[in-house]
């Protein structure tokens, strides 16, 4: 969630980083967008997933 740790490295792997806020300690609508942001992230990724194995495509993932 763009903690800004390094991840572990697996090879052949994508990594994403949506650098979402930290909703850690803040109020309610920056939580709130903070998961919304996350949702978008989820949905363009399964979207992604769906069009590579039913289309064949090979759309990406911003």
């Amino acid at each position: 969630m763009g903690c800004g740790d390094a991840c572990p490295f697996y090879t052949g792997e994508r990594y994403l980083d949506w650098k979402l806020e930290d909703p850690a300690g803040k109020d309610t609508d920056t939580v709130l967008r903070s998961a919304a942001q996350a949702g978008s992230g989820v949905s363009r990724m399964v979207n992604v997933q769906v069009s590579r194995v039913w289309v064949g495509g090979k759309g990406d993932i911003a």
